[in-house]
Parts: structure tokens; C-alpha cells; sequence
């Protein structure tokens, strides 16, 4: 008798803590959620694009985003945007917050800045900074915008 009561003590203790784990894991594991828009604040520290393109075989163009070691709230960014013709200034388009997904993207965009120019695809190198103030979206990207190049990069921040 006494070996029975043992088994059904140990059997609800068992479900129990199953109950108790299960608990624990739902929350543990969900996605985090996306700040409001109105939380999301930036301060853009720099954009520097190169005073002049060069002609480039390249048919792609390069993203490197990077969080600061010790600030989670400085990105740098910097890559080489591909243009038409090495004729075209970069500048920033837009930028944009998508609340329901958590992402912030910062387009980058080319702007026909002479029509005689050499005929090669155009490559202008960049680099740049920003802090976000408030609340850190989830993912930051950025993203060209050309004829020629439509490479994006994403880094997760959350």
C-alpha cells in the first residue's frame, strides 16, 4: 500500500513541474515585440559618401553594418554603391520605420549628377553613423536603390 501512495505522490509531482516547465518555455521562447513607432528615435551622426565613383567590374554592390561593442545603440554602416556610370552622387533617400515587423531602413539612393560621362558601371564608396535615442527596433537595414544595384543588409539588434 505504502509503494502505491509513493508512485502517485511522484506521478503528480511529475506533471507538476512538466506544467510548471511548460509554463516557463512559452515565455521564454516568444518573439520579441517590436517598439512603437514613436519610441524609435535616431540621431544620424554621419553619411559620407566618397567625393568621386570609379569605374568597376563589380556586379554587386556591399553592405557592412556593425554594432558598437560596448554602446548597442551606435550602428555604423559604410559599403560601395553601384550607379549607371560614375557619374551619379549617393545621398539618402528615405528612411523608414516598419512598426508591425520591427525594422528600420535607411535607403540609399543615386542622383544623376552629369549625362557625359564615361561608360563603365560607377562605384561610390560610403560610410556612416547613427544612435538610436529611444527604444532599438528589432532589425536595422540599409538598402540601395540604383538602375544597377539593389543590395540590402539587415542586422538583427534584439
Amino acid at each position: 500500500m505504502r509503494m502505491q501512495s509513493r508512485r502517485k505522490l511522484l506521478a503528480g509531482l511529475g506533471s507538476a513541474t512538466t506544467v510548471a516547465l511548460a509554463g516557463c518555455s512559452q515565455n521564454a521562447f516568444s518573439e520579441p515585440e517590436p517598439p512603437s513607432k514613436s519610441d524609435v528615435e535616431r540621431d544620424l551622426n554621419a553619411f559620407h559618401p566618397a567625393d568621386t565613383a570609379t569605374c568597376t567590374g563589380d556586379e554587386e554592390g556591399e553592405i557592412n553594418i556593425a554594432q558598437h561593442p560596448d554602446f548597442a545603440n551606435q550602428l555604423s554602416f559604410d559599403g560601395v554603391f553601384l550607379t549607371p556610370t560614375p557619374c551619379y552622387d549617393i545621398e539618402i533617400e528615405d528612411e523608414t520605420y516598419d512598426e508591425e515587423n520591427g525594422v528600420y531602413t535607411l535607403t540609399i539612393h543615386g542622383v544623376e549628377a552629369s549625362s557625359s560621362c564615361e561608360d563603365c558601371t560607377g562605384a561610390t564608396t560610403y560610410s556612416g553613423g547613427l544612435t538610436f535615442t529611444g527604444d532599438l527596433p528589432l532589425t536595422f537595414r540599409v538598402k540601395h536603390k540604383s538602375e544597377v544595384d539593389e543590395t540590402t543588409k539587415e542586422l538583427d539588434l534584439v
